[in-house]
């Protein structure tokens, strides 16, 4: 799968970073949160002509940008129950992207179950069953070209590296139980007709990360939150809302806590896996009649952001996506002082003119970065 195609230009298959940030405004929770979302499905009926299919939603992913040597790595992040859903028993469904183009609309990106990449830990059977419901897919063809036309074309913002509430952030802001968090995503009886129509869901920290939590797929390192989660929300990114805390924890008592202030509105806590259920009549509290083994609990899953981070960091795609953005940084760094040793006074542009072979040069650095590129991950 290709967003960014081979134009057969003379540029890496890497986005400088500024060219992201400078797009991303300040996020508010009525407006900009719901574009960093994007809708996660399947073309149905499979087998049927293009225009004889609909799409059909299975969860929400967003967009999360990673960044090295000055370059950005944007993805798309979801739940990996998401993507085995919409691939199908035997995976061999294709997995669409439905997002929001700025000419109002929707355009629908076609991705291959393989070009997902899940957690390094992620194991679903045997001794070390270990579930990490994280996938992520890479907006950037490291091999190919870059392309930024993409921000033209889709209507989107995104998350990044600063945006994750490690447990630094928690400390320093005494992230904890009862804080409100909000959850932009897919609502299956509304998903739009025209255009992507993501919901904001609000919730509140009911459990933070401590003893495995036991889910369906087996014990998971989750935080939980008090709200209700249907089909649909899995996926979508759960973030703290830093405008809604106290300024002072205990105000009254001889052990209050001042609270130092965000200047962020939002820290990612993690991604939605999904509501935890109660599976048979004698869990549940009153007697009832309701057809047991889907019974929403009113308490969500929250898969631990940093889960998100080893999923990408950890992966042989960004290892050598970094290492090609390494050596065109060190390549440009040092025609910069080739030209400014050469010439002092010189206009920057001259750099452009310094050496006539660049290119080639820069060839045959992308080449070396890629000589011996490894096998897709597989999922």
């Amino acid at each position: 799968m290709r967003i960014i195609p081979n134009q057969g230009r003379p540029a890496p298959g890497l986005v400088p970073y500024w060219v992201w940030q400078r797009r991303r405004p300040k996020m508010l929770v009525t407006d900009l949160l719901r574009k960093v979302v994007v809708f996660v499905g399947r073309k149905e009926p499979q087998g049927a002509p293009a225009d004889a299919q609909t799409f059909a939603a299975d969860g929400t992913g967003f967009i999360f940008l990673m960044m090295a040597h000055n370059f950005a790595f944007p993805y798309v992040v979801t739940a990996k129950h998401v993507i085995d859903q919409a691939a199908g028993e035997d995976k061999k469904n294709d997995i669409f992207l439905r997002i929001n183009t700025q000419a109002g609309g929707v355009d629908y990106v076609k991705t291959k179950f393989g070009a997902w990449i899940t957690h390094p830990d992620h194991r679903e059977t045997g001794r070390k069953q270990k579930y990490i419901d994280v996938a992520a897919l890479s907006l950037v063809d490291y091999h190919g070209w870059a392309r930024t036309d993409i921000f033209d074309k889709y209507d989107f913002t995104h998350l990044d590296e600063e945006d994750i509430c490690t447990e630094e952030i928690i400390k320093k802001y005494v992230i904890g139980l009862g804080d409100e968090v909000v959850i932009p995503g897919l609502f299956h009886s509304h998903v739009g007709e025209v255009q992507n129509v993501p919901i904001v869901r609000i919730g509140n920290i009911a459990a933070m990360r401590g003893e495995p939590v036991p889910t369906d797929r087996g014990p998971m390192d989750a935080y939980l939150v008090e709200m209700r989660s249907v089909g649909g929300i899995s996926g979508s990114p759960v973030l703290t809302h830093m405008a809604m805390r106290p300024k002072i924890l205990l105000p009254e008592s001889d052990r209050s806590t001042k609270i130092e202030q965000s200047t962020k509105d939002h820290y990612l806590l993690g991604l939605m896996h999904g509501h935890y259920t109660i599976t048979t009549q004698d869990e549940w509290v009153f007697k009832t009649e309701q057809k047991v083994g889907d019974i929403n609990a009113g308490i969500a899953v929250v898969v631990p952001a940093e889960k998100i981070m080893e999923t990408i960091l950890r992966s042989r795609q960004f290892i050598e996506g970094c290492e090609m953005a390494r050596k065109y940084d060190e390549y440009r760094k040092s025609q910069a002082k080739t030209v400014e040793d050469s010439a002092p006074s010189a206009k920057s542009e001259a750099a452009d003119d310094a050496n006539p072979n660049h290119l080639k040069d820069f060839t045959r650095l992308v080449d070396v970065a890629v000589r011996k590129r490894p096998p897709d991950d597989q999922t």
